[in-house]
């Protein structure tokens, strides 16, 4: 009832039920949206309290591994200043190394380039060596074929001499230039001579005269001999006296000697005129 007026407040009245209506109807959807979002936060906060009784039963383990790492992590940490101390060492002796290897290696310079001159100088030396072994294998197989020609013609002289040989009738006497092969029997130091048992019937007769070779290379003085008695098998050599320049041996019973026949030792024209050069020699034999 409007008491001011006699109009109706019936529509008036209608429209602010509804209103009402409309405000219960969004207090019910608040309420029950507010419920729905209240029993999410509960659920939610019950997770949360989950993971956090979660994680504080993983801290409570994490705290006894982290006590228990620490002095691991000291250790290692101790361990690390070390080997960085070692390592700032090591480099020091790095850079030491260097330098020497670099002071090594200017000093190779010179060396390599002495190598490199060596290597092309040795380059040239195979090469000529080369071209000389090709030079001596050429003239060793020259020096063969005249080896087997002097082969061949040494058989052919020998196949022609020996008939010729054999028709030449040898004195009994030791013929000049021939050798013989003796051995001292017993020495005479007076006499300055040697006895052999040679005679007469090997072909030694009284003033025979002998060159004794004592080395097979002519490398000693030789001297002469004359034999001043000769026997059926025994014979007596002494030193030649027209050669009082000629150096004195030395005898030795049992010595082998070589001893050739050789020619008269003086001039007999003119005995004042005999020197050295006359003297024979086993060239002129």
């Amino acid at each position: 009832m409007n008491r001011g007026s006699f109009e109706s407040l019936d529509s008036t009245l209608i429209s602010e039920k509804e209103k009402l209506n409309e405000a219960e109807l969004l207090i019910g959807l608040e309420t029950n949206s507010t419920e729905a979002n209240m029993s999410a936060l509960l659920k939610i906060n019950r997770e949360y309290r989950k993971q956090l009784e979660q994680l504080e039963e993983g801290s409570s383990g994490a705290s006894e591994e982290l006590s228990f790492l620490l002095p691991k992590v000291k250790s290692l940490t101790e361990q690390l200043n070390s080997s960085q101390k070692e390592l700032g060492q090591a480099e020091e002796e790095i850079a030491k190394i260097e330098a020497m290897i670099l002071a090594e290696r200017q000093r190779m310079e010179p060396l390599k380039e002495q190598k490199d001159v060596s290597v092309a100088q040795l380059s040239e030396v195979s090469l000529a060596h080369s071209s000389a072994e090709m030079d001596w294998q050429r003239l060793d197989q020259n020096f063969s074929s005249l080896n087997r020609i002097r082969q061949a013609a040494l058989e052919t002289f020998t196949n022609s001499r020996n008939p010729l040989m054999e028709e030449i009738i040898r004195p009994f006497e030791i013929f000049y230039g021939d050798s013989i092969e003796v051995e001292i029997d017993s020495v005479s130091e007076k006499e300055k001579g040697f006895f052999i048992k040679w005679g007469l019937e090997q072909g030694i007769c009284s003033g025979f005269n002998f060159l004794v070779q004592t080395d097979e290379n002519w490398n000693e003085m030789p001297v002469y001999v004359t034999c001043s008695l000769a026997e059926k098998q025994y014979s007596f050599l002494k030193l030649a006296e027209s050669l009082p320049s000629q150096v004195t041996p030395s005898f030795r019973k049992g010595e082998k000697l070589t001893l050739i026949r050789s020619a008269e030792l003086t001039n007999p024209i003119s005995s004042s005129n005999f020197d050295d050069e006359k003297t024979l020699s086993p060239i002129d034999l």
